[in-house]
């Protein structure tokens, strides 16, 4: 096995093994990224889009916000 891929399975077991106390830290987070983040794509005239690429994914925090565009 070359040592890139040795250490892409590493940084996939590290996020994959993260992964679920991510999604309950941005379950408990009182900080309003998304609407934030929103409002200033917004103010920078990028939204309204015709489209929207999601590049991070994460755990969807985002998604309900940026849904309607």
């Amino acid at each position: 096995m070359t040592n890139i891929k040795q250490e892409n399975m590493a940084a996939e077991a590290y996020w994959d093994d993260f992964a679920d106390d991510y999604v309950a830290i941005q379950e408990v987070s009182e900080i309003p990224l998304p609407q934030t983040i929103a409002a200033f794509l917004k103010a920078q005239h990028l939204l309204p889009a015709d489209s929207l690429l999601d590049l991070g994914a994460g755990s969807g925090r985002f998604f309900g916000v940026f849904s309607r565009w």
